[in-house]
């Protein structure tokens, strides 16, 4: 279940950080990029459950960017994009453990699938 909410979750991101033609800008480097081309990099690694699917911590980047991390860039764009508040609240649930049951999953599933059919209507308009 986490691979399909993760792959629609992943394109509403990248979509998300993209204009009406589908380009954007990688949150790290002045890399200007198709959604399609792009990945939905993380601040702080996938691997802390607890903000996985965090919006916040999650950016359209280059692939290049999101290989070697650049945490120190991505941290100063976060800052820019939310404020310091944000990012030092993401930091802070670096230890939290979170355990995702199957109801929270589908449910994540739906709104993210809801929410990027929104995105595409929106620049079909």
């Amino acid at each position: 279940m986490h691979k399909k909410v993760w792959k629609v979750f992943s394109e509403y991101i990248r979509r998300r950080d993209c204009d009406w033609k589908g380009y954007g800008t990688c949150i790290t480097c002045p890399k200007h990029l198709h959604w399609k081309e792009g990945d939905a990099g993380h601040y702080i690694s996938r691997s802390k459950k607890a903000i996985l699917y965090d919006e916040r911590n999650v950016n359209l980047q280059c692939k290049g960017c999101n290989i070697t991390g650049e945490p120190q860039l991505y941290r100063k764009a976060l800052i820019q994009k939310y404020g310091e508040e944000v990012v030092d609240e993401l930091e802070s649930r670096i230890h939290e453990i979170k355990q995702f049951k199957v109801a929270e999953l589908q449910l994540m599933l739906e709104e993210y699938t809801l929410k990027l059919n929104q995105l595409e209507n929106e620049n079909n308009d």
